[in-house]
């Protein structure tokens, strides 16, 4: 997965928000952040823009969050709760 990557989310997952985060069924959970990214998943938007992003708003470094976010991306894969387009 590179930075250009695209994702799109499993229309058949089922998903709730509870508290600050994400319940996708079934059993995984996603807290704030993780809930964020995956929320702005939209089938359109690149990887690198959607970390970016979310660097901005938790005033974090850019090349960490991509790490970060790069590992839950292929956990989320591996789950089949998203694709790569």
């Amino acid at each position: 997965m590179d930075h250009n990557t695209i994702l799109i989310k499993n229309p058949d997952n089922v998903t709730r928000k509870y508290l600050k985060g994400i319940i996708i069924e079934p059993g995984m959970s996603l807290n704030q952040v993780a809930a964020d990214f995956y929320e702005r998943i939209d089938g359109q938007r690149e990887f690198i823009s959607i970390v970016t992003e979310i660097a901005e708003e938790y005033d974090t470094d850019v090349q960490t969050c991509i790490e970060d976010l790069q590992a839950l991306s292929k956990q989320l894969i591996e789950k089949e709760v998203v694709y790569v387009k």
